[in-house]
């Protein structure tokens, strides 16, 4: 027999590794093996600390999350001991920013043995173990470096269950099913599942289970077929091995159709035994906040699904099927969520003013306050207090809904580019693989994973991920999106990048024509761009801000004089309010240094109003950031000290310099803050002229007057790589870019 596996004998405290058991007289708990292992490890050790680090190393190897788990199962091996006798939990000791220590004394204490113990044979038992122990870790070593590769978990895709009813009514209740197998399975840490956005992306009537699974590379696939009659549902629902085609297990269940979660239960467990797996206790979590209401049901999993389409029409549309939702169900909570992050990706993509916006998401938060918790309302107080200046709540909060939800991939996403600024970029890279193997299909993450590797030199990786999004959504925002990124970014080439735009066939999006506009400007064709201003302008009752930026390039253009009489005509025939021609001019201003303008546009006295000025704090405009810097050089650093929590910056992410993508805004970052690292900041500046921001297409032209340069611009080699750039970029695009000079201007 493994010694490993052999049982512990410690006073009246039983633990047997063979069968996950943990016992004292006549009550036994059942744990999971990972618990087992962490609490065998720490008998082991006999009372010596052990780091996270070699807890990790040794039970977690290339684990995705595995600092929450171990925290967790650390939690659950307290829990273990506690329920066994009530002092034993304080016999697992926490060793601050060290690790992990059992004290051997209390748990003798907490356990003690009525017969007499001989001499030494605890310590000589335990020498032995430890001995055992260090022997077979030696051996697992050698294993791990003589073998190809580790062997992987099985995994698993959890189709959508198909509607074969007479009158077909009932999908959403077979995707209900699967869901609610997949939150199960997801819980149990032998096993890999693949994340719901992926798998519920095929179904069994369209696609074949080898297609399938090599597309979502799993060993197994799970499907069923739901059928509705009257009163009744009958599930049949299949296991099949993938390598083989093999049907590994099938059953059928039959309900009545108010015992829904009944089938579930049933289920689940019937398909974790075919698994031959432990299933995890679990509070069915997964339910909090969901509705009994099977229309509400039906319209959440369709506005769900818009949701992720990330366009401003489908944004739209999943608003109202939520909203339809919330009103079959006052009480339906994770609608509401959703609803809240159908706001926030409208920030990004459009769909609704800023003023909706902000409306709506402060109601949805106070009204979910009275809901109880589950993770996506943790993730929705995490946004709002980001939003409002409470960063360390919002990171408690999104650590969370890390923890709880592995299987949302908007959570995921979410938490992992705001929970790893102090990790190497190695590490992200390892999280968004990770996280890609969980959910192959989920093309954001593609995007996320693509610019992180080009950061960190592995170039081949970025081009198969882009190619990869290209694969998968081939008319999708995010394939457009990596290709702009791909020419304008990595290789300076605007001109194939505005080919892509305009190749663009998907949904329509601010974010594609705010990419058209840009490029054609940059690339010097300016009627072009006026004629897709012209347009958009006309449909919508107040210009975007992404337009706004787009109108501030003509009007630069403009005072620049390079613009011929059509064009000038043509931009004066705008439908603008006087008040959007002043902002624009405003804006343009800021960008040659003058803020007498943003101080007219907003009431601010440049002189004294401090507290006018971080009323603007809501606004996320980098209009103020420039505007504190430009009162910082004429020597009022108050404005800066003002900005600490403001918002915008935190968005930025420019204290992440690992992961971080570069951003001409971090030099002004850099600038405002009184620790800023001149040298720190030039070379900042470097990196972002080598990598442009797809978000800041053009801005670089104002390279030699804008507020952006000042923490850089008084570097003795700054005007070389300044003229440089600008001799290799905007003015070899396209004819009629004007770059400003400040001997140019008559401010």
């Amino acid at each position: 027999m493994d010694d490993s596996k052999q049982a512990l004998q410690l006073g009246s405290l039983s633990i047997c590794p063979l069968s996950n058991t943990v016992s004292s007289r006549d009550k036994t708990v059942k744990v999971t093996p990972k618990v087992m292992s962490v609490l065998v490890s720490l008998i082991d050790a006999q009372g010596e600390v052990l780091t996270r680090e070699y807890l990790l190393d040794k039970l977690w190897p290339n684990r995705v999350g595995a600092d929450e788990s171990l925290t967790r199962a650390i939690s659950d091996v307290r829990k273990c001991l506690k329920s066994l006798s009530s002092d034993a939990a304080e016999a697992v000791v926490t060793i601050p920013k060290c690790g992990y220590q059992i004290d051997t004394t209390r748990l003798e204490a907490a356990f003690p043995t009525d017969k007499p113990v001989a001499p030494n044979h605890r310590n000589r038992h335990f020498a032995i173990l430890s001995l055992l122990a260090g022997v077979v870790l030696i051996a697992l070593v050698a294993l791990f470096f003589m073998a190809d590769k580790p062997q992987p978990r099985p995994s698993i895709a959890v189709l959508p269950f198909v509607d074969i009813s007479p009158a077909p009514d009932s999908q959403f209740l077979g995707a209900g099913i699967a869901e609610d197998v997949l939150n199960n399975l997801i819980r149990i840490e032998e096993i890999l599942v693949v994340s719901r956005t992926s798998s519920f992306a095929f179904n069994s009537e369209q696609n074949a289970t080898q297609d399938i699974a090599e597309k979502l590379n799993v060993d197994y696939v799970l499907e069923g077929t739901i059928r509705r009659d009257h009163s009744r549902v009958r599930v049949f629902a299949k296991l099949i091995e993938t390598s083989n085609g093999r049907s590994v297990w099938a059953n059928r269940f039959e309900r009545e159709y108010q015992d829904l979660f009944a089938l579930q239960d049933d289920l689940s467990e019937a398909i974790t035994h075919a698994l031959k797996i432990n299933l995890l206790n679990s509070d069915r979590g997964e339910r909090v906040g969901m509705t009994l209401h099977p229309r509400a049901y039906a319209l959440f999993l369709d506005g769900r699904a818009l949701t992720y389409q990330r366009n401003s029409s489908s944004l739209q549309q999943a608003e109202a099927l939520l909203s339809q939702a919330t009103l079959l169900d006052p009480e339906f909570h994770m609608a509401n969520a959703q609803r809240f992050i159908v706001f926030e990706l409208a920030k990004t993509y459009g769909g609704f003013s800023a003023k909706r916006i902000n409306e709506q998401q402060a109601h949805l938060y106070f009204e979910l306050q009275a809901a109880p918790d589950f993770p996506l309302k943790k993730l929705v107080n995490a946004q709002y207090a980001r939003d409002n200046h409470q960063p360390e709540l919002s990171k408690q909060q999104i650590r969370e809904a890390y923890i709880e939800a592995p299987h949302d991939p908007y959570i995921q996403n979410f938490a992992i580019n705001y929970l790893l600024p102090d990790r190497s970029i190695s590490d992200y890279l390892h999280e968004r693989i990770a996280l890609l193997r969980r959910n192959p299909l989920d093309t954001v993450n593609m995007l996320n994973l693509a610019e992180t590797a080009y950061m960190a030199g592995e170039k081949t990786l970025s081009l198969d991920t882009l190619n990869q999004i290209t694969r998968v959504e081939p008319e999708g925002l995010m394939n457009l999106i990596g290709t702009v990124t791909k020419h304008y970014s990595f290789n300076h080439d605007p001109h194939k990048a505005l080919e892509a735009a305009l190749q663009y066939q998907g949904p329509p999006s601010v974010i594609a024509e705010d990419f058209i506009v840009k490029l054609l400007l940059v690339t010097g064709r300016v009627e072009d761009a006026l004629a897709h201003l012209q347009q958009h302008v006309a449909e919508r009752t107040a210009p975007s801000p992404q337009m706004k930026n787009q109108l501030m390039f003509l009007y630069h253009k403009k005072r620049q004089g390079v613009l011929s009489p059509r064009v000038l005509s043509l931009l004066a025939e705008l439908p603008l309010s006087r008040n959007v021609v002043a902002e624009i001019n405003m804006m343009l201003d800021i960008q040659y240094g003058d803020a007498s303008s943003f101080e007219q546009f907003y009431g601010v006295n440049g002189e004294v109003d401090v507290f006018r000025f971080k009323q603007l704090m809501n606004i996320p405009n980098d209009t103020v950031l420039m505007y504190a810097a430009i009162k910082k050089q004429q020597g009022y650093p108050e404005y800066a000290r003002s900005l600490t929590d403001y918002p915008a910056i935190e968005e930025l992410k420019c204290d992440d310099k690992a992961l971080r993508y570069p951003n001409i805004m971090c030099v002004l970052v850099s600038y405002l803050r009184e620790s800023g690292d001149e040298t720190e900041a030039f070379r900042e500046f470097q990196r972002s002229l080598k990598v442009l921001h797809v978000r800041h297409i053009g801005m670089e032209m104002f390279i030699r007057t804008s507020p952006i340069y000042y923490g850089v611009n008084q570097h003795p080699q700054f005007n070389t790589v300044a003229t440089d750039f600008l001799n290799n970029t905007f003015e070899q695009w396209g004819g009629g870019v004007a770059t400003v000079r400040k001997d140019d201007l008559a401010l």
